[in-house]
């Protein structure tokens, strides 16, 4: 929900999440400046409002904002960790907001007319009007709208809807607070043994389970869940994975609604299932359901490309079958790009269209096969989530590798020194030393340059091997070159 928040208040919260993260430490005005992206005066003006906003909030108490004389610090005496005090901030600038109170009183409740929640919010009609539309243009993602209807304020369907009333809650309160009175959830939560649950799940997937199932409680007796038969038929696999179906099946009225929940509960809560998990997901579809075909199709496309001299073992092409499958179902039944599945992971603006770096042999692959398969289902409007998938999973197993030459002429022991140097920092599959300097990416010398080194390939002049800051240097120069060759 950061479209939620104003230009300003986003500054504010990097400003005091990076504090927090350095706490005790000052760190400089300059540095801020080019973190923030702002002005001094901008700087400035942005502390002295966090301060207040700090002081004035008592889930921040034992917080102490100070100003040094080249820059800020801040001291953390509560017992609360970073990621907590961040989210409390970011909660605190969220309920100021006039669009976050519109969906939460939407999600809550229901009005017949905009001058009803105008007057609810205190507001007038066509600002709100205003406030509205801007949050339909986000909401077209889901895709849902605003309405005004005898039934309901959102037009769109079911499944979309719930995505929504899920994602809301959770990414704005993020298990921290709960302050509604949902008679589904308080009858979840007081007659289910967490016991085993929290054995094997870390306790943030047990607080979304718990968001997940008191939301959807609230709802399917007047607004049910139905499944169509293609996806039931996928979805009982799910089901039979681990222990969470039992969990919460006393709980929902029908099959439809327990199998939905076991299928999004996937899309939002990926530590759900473990390896082993995903492998036995893996054994036990049959490959003749219509998403499993394409799915197997994708994979064995993929080994092909990425693995043709090595093929992927059982466990690889598992959890690559799985996270693909989910990608899958998320553009074809949920209609929406995996990439906002990602939203945590990926920041999407104007100016950044993804924190990662795009692959261009990903790409590649997927337009080949693309041309190859048209008779894929996924829609192409996608093919973009889709790539961005197959990114991470390509840079989840693939080593990124470096072939590089040493010469050294300063002493005989020198070649070696530096060999072993770099294997004691990097793994041996990842530095490849090579006798051929026509074969390296990366050349290691004190004296030599030829004309034979090719245009593309990186030259690193090392004057004194016993130098710190030359191995440091040296050091971050194949950090940035492996980064750079995923």
């Amino acid at each position: 929900m950061k479209f939620l928040l104003t230009e300003k208040n986003k500054k504010k919260i990097d400003l005091f999440t990076e504090l927090l993260y350095r706490e005790n430490e000052e760190i400089s005005f300059a540095y801020l400046q080019y973190f923030l992206d702002v002005s001094l005066s901008t700087l400035k003006r942005y502390f002295e409002e966090l301060s207040i906003d700090v002081n004035n909030n008592k889930n921040l108490s034992n917080l102490l904002l100070e100003k040094r004389i080249g820059g800020y610090l801040i001291k953390n005496n509560s017992s609360h960790n970073t990621d907590y005090l961040s989210i409390r901030l970011r909660l605190n600038y969220l309920e100021q907001s006039l669009q976050f109170k519109i969906l939460l009183e939407l999600l809550l409740n229901h009005y017949k007319s905009v001058e009803d929640l105008a007057e609810k919010l205190y507001v007038s009609p066509p600002h709100l009007y205003k406030n509205i539309t801007a949050i339909n243009n986000e909401l077209k993602r889901y895709p849902l709208k605003i309405i005004f209807h005898p039934t309901t304020n959102f037009q769109g369907k079911e499944k979309h809807i719930r995505m929504l009333n899920f994602y809301f809650f959770w990414s704005s309160y993020r298990g921290i607070t709960w302050s509604f009175d949902f008679d589904n959830m308080h009858e979840f939560s007081a007659c289910t043994d967490f016991t085993e649950l929290e054995k094997n799940y870390s306790e943030s997937v047990v607080r979304r389970l718990e968001f997940m199932v008191g939301l959807f409680m609230a709802r399917e007796s007047t607004h049910p869940i139905r499944l169509p038969k293609k996806i039931k038929e996928l979805s009982t696999y799910f089901e039979t994975a681990n222990d969470i179906s039992t969990l919460v099946e006393p709980f929902l009225n029908s099959e439809d609604e327990l199998l939905f929940f076991n299928l999004i509960a996937r899309c939002y809560i990926s530590e759900i299932d473990t390896l082993q998990d995903q492998i036995r997901l893996y054994d036990s579809f049959p490959r003749t359901l219509p998403l499993v075909k394409q799915c197997d199709l994708l994979v064995e496309e993929y080994e092909h490309y990425f693995y043709a001299d090595f093929p992927m073992k059982k466990k690889q092409k598992a959890i690559v079958f799985y996270y693909l499958l989910i990608g899958l179902i998320q553009s074809t039944y949920f209609s929406i790009s995996p990439v906002e599945f990602f939203r945590s992971a990926f920041t999407q603006n104007i100016d950044k269209p993804l924190s990662i770096k795009e692959n261009p042999k990903v790409h590649d692959f997927y337009a080949l096969f693309r041309k190859k398969h048209p008779e894929f289902t996924v829609p192409t409007s996608f093919d973009f989530g889709i790539c961005v998938l197959l990114t991470i999973l390509t840079e989840t197993f693939l080593v990124p590798s470096v072939s590089i030459y040493i010469q050294y002429s300063g002493n005989n022991l020198g070649s070696v020194y530096i060999k072993n140097k770099l294997h004691t920092i990097f793994n041996p599959k990842t530095l490849h030393i090579t006798d051929r300097i026509e074969d390296a990416d990366l050349i290691i010398t004190d004296c030599f340059e030829s004309r034979a080194i090719q245009t593309e390939q990186k030259v690193f002049y090392i004057a004194d091997i016993y130098d710190e800051r030359t191995w440091f240097e040296l050091f971050s120069c194949i950090q940035l070159f492996l980064f750079s060759s995923q």
